[in-house]
């Protein structure tokens, strides 16, 4: 992505150099800061989002506001905002979705096994009518929310969450209001 821009932007600057060279006058398409008078403005409430890695429905990202920077996991149901450190804690889980799909797999009944991973609880399930898929939700009894994930997306997710600390350490250094 930051090669096509480098490479978009050369040969922009390419063209406005033929264009200057052949006599052809440029008009600029939008005038410089230097061309406008200082203004301060506030900026009180943002939301900056980061996608991550996303796949059918289901997305992660790395969500900043005025407030907090959250690991936000995602379907088309549901959103789950965790700390970076809960977020480790449950993409550890999630790498590990091949041995429990292999412990499950041709069973002729439904199976589950739940995992707690900080404040959240994984849980992977096997059913012969419904096929194999991973739940994260909070662990707290009356928690409603509950990201239910195909086998592929917690594996494309899993190293994802594994560096959530890093991700939103990163995004706050580069979006620092």
């Amino acid at each position: 992505m930051l090669l096509e821009r480098k490479v978009t932007m050369r040969f922009a600057l390419i063209a406005l150099g033929l264009i200057a060279l052949s006599g052809i006058a440029a008009l600029p398409l939008a005038s410089s800061a230097a061309d406008t008078p200082a203004e301060e403005f506030t900026i009180q409430e943002y939301n900056f989002e980061w996608i991550v890695a996303k796949s059918g429905d289901a997305k992660l990202r790395v969500e900043k506001t005025q407030d907090a920077t959250v690991i936000r996991l995602s379907n088309d149901m549901d959103t789950l905002a965790m700390v970076p450190k809960d977020a480790e804690a449950v993409g550890a889980v999630l790498a590990k979705v091949d041995e429990y799909w292999k412990k499950m797999k041709g069973s002729d009944k439904d199976m589950w096994e739940s995992v707690e991973a900080g404040k959240y609880v994984v849980t992977f399930w096997n059913s012969p009518k419904y096929g194999f898929s991973v739940s994260v939700k909070a662990a707290k009894h009356f928690a409603l929310s509950s990201v239910s994930l195909k086998r592929d997306e917690a594996k494309l997710f899993a190293p994802h969450m594994q560096k959530a600390q890093k991700m939103a350490a990163f995004v706050d250094r580069r979006i620092a209001l």
